[in-house]
């Protein structure tokens, strides 16, 4: 039996319910490393209807999907909403809205002295620290709770004050080098029936690698593509800082060559072209963290990344948008995988477009890390 799909819109800062209406066209994503998307159509039909959306405005209102009574696929922050009255038929009223992780990078630190450093302090730490950081601001507690685990590594960073960096992007910063972390905002019900906003830590990632769910053609898994993309690659690797300009390029001041360069030599040696990646961190200038990130980048984009996506029957999977992060085996027999491919991968996002009133078909598409 198909289950009922909803959209429930709330108070963002409060989380008091404002209105729980029934959505048509709606498509939801999340992904790991940034923050997942949501956008539906909602019909107003009468004034009744239109008096319990009327308040739900952008940039304050909180959305929620829910699969049944209790659970939550999808959370986070109404940005924008558009009215319609068309020629014929009842007004129309379209949202846009992204995952509660978005609101990380729609506030700037404003630190008090020159900078903010941290020394010798684990990187979880810098993390509570900057997201309890922004809820401290007059307006800014979403009440969003963060895991009181460590990472085990100590970070040394600073970042200047009023230099533009966000807090969303400060994370970013300290969780894109090598040997990372990832992170994520869960919503789900408590124990005694309120919601719950929740940022999951992991290093150096999210999931579990036993909870190994199945999926298989034939089977439960309806389609897949196989996007092999070689401009996402590359068998070179730089990273420039931030420091004292030469000519066109910045030269960070405890690196001399300007730019931190990291080959990715084994694919050079099996006779794949120079092509470079260059990334740009205006505001880091140690050498120790620009190469950090230059090797995180050459171990997922070395070479044409390949990118798997799955589609498959809810009905006939026990994947949740709480697995985000856990391995995923696929196994798939067909004219095109010969002999049959078994694979094992993380599963790092999906998106899911509920059935409309009278469909039955659930499914959701699955993706999966990236392969070189």
């Amino acid at each position: 039996m198909t289950a009922t799909w909803r959209v429930e819109l709330a108070d963002l800062r409060t989380d008091r319910t404002l209105a729980d209406v029934e959505a048509t066209g709606v498509e939801f994503d999340r992904l790991i490393g940034r923050p997942g998307s949501l956008s539906c159509t909602l019909v107003i039909p009468d004034p009744v209807t239109a008096d319990l959306v009327r308040p739900c405005e952008p940039q304050r209102t909180a959305m929620y999907v829910y699969r049944g009574d209790r659970d939550i696929w999808w959370a986070g922050i109404m940005w924008r909403r558009t009215i319609e009255r068309p020629r014929r038929g009842p007004h129309m009223v379209r949202l846009q809205a992204a995952s509660f992780e978005s609101y990380l990078y729609r506030q700037v630190p404003l630190f008090i002295g020159d900078s903010e450093t941290f020394v010798d302090m684990d990187r979880f730490d810098v993390v509570r620290y900057l997201v309890n950081r922004v809820q401290a601001e007059p307006g800014g507690d979403l009440g969003i709770t963060v895991d009181a685990t460590l990472s085990g590594t100590l970070i040394t960073v600073a970042w200047p004050w009023n230099n533009g960096t966000s807090y969303g992007a400060a994370i970013d910063q300290i969780a894109d080098v090598e040997g990372g972390f990832e992170y994520g905002i869960d919503t789900y019900h408590d124990s005694s029936g309120d919601r719950v906003r929740h940022m999951r830590l992991g290093s150096p990632r999210l999931g579990r690698v036993e909870a190994e769910h199945e999926l298989s053609d034939p089977g439960n898994l309806l389609t897949w593509t196989w996007d092999e993309d070689g401009t996402r690659g590359g068998t070179s690797f730089r990273c420039r800082g931030g420091g004292v300009p030469v000519g066109n390029e910045t030269r960070p001041a405890s690196h001399d060559d300007g730019t931190v360069y990291e080959p990715a030599q084994d694919y050079l040696d099996a006779g794949w072209p120079l092509v470079d990646v260059v990334r740009d961190y205006s505001d880091i200038t140690d050498g120790a963290t620009l190469r950090a990130l230059a090797r995180a980048e050459m171990s997922r984009s070395s070479g044409s990344v390949a990118t798997p996506s799955v589609t498959v029957r809810l009905s006939e999977t026990d994947v949740t948008p709480q697995h985000l992060g856990d391995t995923v085996r696929i196994r798939i027999s067909d004219s095109w995988w010969t002999p049959a491919l078994d694979i094992s991968r993380r599963m790092i996002g999906f998106k899911v477009r509920p059935p409309e009133r009278g469909q039955s078909d659930e499914s959701m598409e699955i993706y999966l890390e990236g392969i070189d």
